[in-house]
């Protein structure tokens, strides 16, 4: 059964009661990746698992059971993010969690929570193959790894999924998440780690509709 890790963070919208933690989240990132990560998940030929870096708990997995808090990466300046990372063990915890095996790995961080995470300026060591989303600017000034292909995406790529930028890597691992779930057999298929990987979920037609 291929594995497919997925890594992604907490939005600042979050649910009013505790809950697992792929349910607490609501800001549309969240929503977006959410409704591939269902699709794969109903697939019983695929195994997926899902790690979201949160501000306040570190890396969770997602069906930790997690209280609404407010704390967040965003906006706070690179000094205090990395602080606060370290503080929570994200950089340790997501080191290791690269490390395991699986057939396919994305990373879906924003700029502060790859900061957080410790992979801004690093090398990712990456066991998977693994596809991480960032904005062009961010990726020009990562360390290139062997196992791991930078996917830009900014404006034009917003423009492209008629997606609001917040919400893109969201839309973009959700897209490729439920391609996978409609391949005919179960395993990761070349164009998953081409570098037309994002033409090929442009022409992708199945869209589900976001949760209320």
């Amino acid at each position: 059964m291929p594995r497919v890790l997925v890594i992604s963070s907490c939005t600042a919208r979050k649910g009013p009661v505790a809950t697992r933690a792929d349910r607490l989240y609501e800001g549309e990132h969240h929503r977006r990746l959410m409704r591939g990560i269902e699709v794969l998940r109903h697939d019983p030929r695929w195994d997926v698992d899902l790690r979201i870096v949160s501000a306040k708990h570190g890396l969770l997995n997602a069906d930790r059971h997690v209280c609404p808090y407010d704390e967040t990466f965003a906006g706070l300046g690179r000094r205090i993010v990395r602080a606060q990372g370290d503080a929570l063990g994200v950089p340790g915890d997501v080191r290791a969690t690269l490390r395991t095996p699986a057939d396919l790995a994305i990373v879906a961080l924003g700029d502060d929570y790859l900061t957080a995470a410790g992979l801004e300026n690093g090398q990712i060591d990456a066991v998977a193959p693994t596809l991480l989303l960032c904005a062009p600017g961010v990726g020009r000034r990562m360390v290139a790894s062997p196992n791991v292909q930078f996917v830009h995406v900014g404006v034009p790529e917003a423009r492209r999924f008629s997606c609001g930028f917040i919400g893109l890597k969201g839309e973009v691992a959700g897209r490729l998440l439920t391609a996978l779930a409609h391949e005919s057999a179960p395993a990761v298929p070349t164009w998953a780690t081409s570098r037309d990987v994002l033409d090929d979920l442009a022409a992708f037609t199945p869209q589900l509709a976001l949760a209320a």
